[in-house]
C-alpha cells in the first residue's frame, strides 16, 4: 500500500463513520481534487509542451510578484490582483507539481468530506490569497517570483488537523471554526 492509499484507509475513532471512506481512492474526493489537479497538470503539460517563452509569460502575468505592489515593476494592469490566486496554479517543475499534488491529497481528503467540492474549492482559495499575502508581508516589495499550492496546502493542512484528531461533541459533530460559523453541520 502507498502512503496516500494507507492515509485514505485509515478510519479515526473522533471521526463519525459517515467520514469514513467507503475505499481508499481519489474517486471518493469527488470534483474538487481531480478539478483542481486537472488544471494543476494541463497547465504545467501546455507550458512544457510550449517551450520557455510560454512559460516566462505565464509567470509574468500570473505568478505573485509582492513587487508589483510597489507600482515601480513592469506588469500587466490588474495582475498583481488576480496573481493572489493565479500563483497557485503554476509550479516550478515536475517535481514541485508532484509533491504539491501528494499533499493535497493527504490534506485535502479530509477537508474535501468534510466541507465538499464547494467548500474545499472556497477554503482552498482563500488559503492560496493567505499565502500571498504572508508573502506580501515576508518579502516587501522585492521582485521574487512565487508560484506553486503551498499556500493551498498549508491551508488545508490547518483544516485537516482538527477533523483528524479533533474529539466528536456530545452531538455528535466534529468542530471546525469556519463551518460553524457558516452553521453548518458535519454530513
Amino acid at each position: 500500500m502507498t502512503l496516500p492509499s494507507l492515509f485514505l484507509a485509515h478510519r479515526s475513532p473522533h471521526l463519525p463513520s459517515s467520514h469514513t471512506p467507503a475505499r481508499a481512492s481519489t474517486e471518493s474526493l469527488g470534483a474538487g481534487y481531480a478539478g483542481v489537479r486537472a488544471i494543476l497538470v494541463i497547465s504545467e503539460v501546455g507550458m512544457n509542451w510550449a517551450g520557455d517563452s510560454i512559460r516566462v509569460c505565464a509567470f509574468c502575468a500570473f505568478a505573485f510578484v509582492p513587487a508589483r505592489f510597489s507600482g515601480s515593476y513592469p506588469m500587466i494592469e490588474g495582475s498583481q490582483y488576480w496573481s493572489l490566486l493565479t500563483y497557485a496554479f503554476l509550479h516550478a517543475d515536475w517535481m514541485h507539481l508532484l509533491f504539491n499534488s501528494l499533499w493535497l491529497l493527504v490534506f485535502g481528503t479530509p477537508v474535501a468530506r468534510y466541507l465538499g467540492t464547494g467548500g474545499f474549492l472556497i477554503l482552498g482559495a482563500i488559503a492560496a490569497v493567505c499565502g500571498a499575502l504572508a508573502s506580501l508581508l515576508l518579502y516587501g516589495t522585492q521582485e521574487v517570483i512565487i508560484v506553486g499550492a503551498s499556500g493551498v496546502v498549508s491551508g488545508l493542512l490547518a483544516a485537516a488537523i482538527p477533523l483528524m484528531m479533533a474529539k466528536r461533541t456530545p452531538e455528535g459533530r466534529v468542530p471546525l471554526a469556519v463551518v460553524e460559523m457558516q452553521g453548518r453541520s458535519p454530513r
